[in-house]
């Protein structure tokens, strides 16, 4: 779930703590939810943007729960 995110369709991307570019796809905030499936567990940053909104959030991927 993501908060705070302006109505409008953004490129998301998932960045490991590595640097490294895990996955990218299209956000459309009406949906307000992003599948993590296949990520292993770790830190990672979020990143939604588009011509005139960026956002970025760090977030821990545990696949315990």
């Amino acid at each position: 779930y993501i908060e705070q995110v302006e109505t409008g369709t953004y490129t998301l991307e998932i960045i490991s703590i590595t640097g490294q570019i895990v996955k990218r796809a299209r956000y459309d905030s009406s949906t307000n939810t992003v599948n993590l499936a296949g990520l292993n567990e770790g830190v990672y940053i979020m990143r939604l943007f588009n011509d005139n909104k960026h956002y970025q959030k760090i977030f821990i991927k545990d696949n315990s729960k």
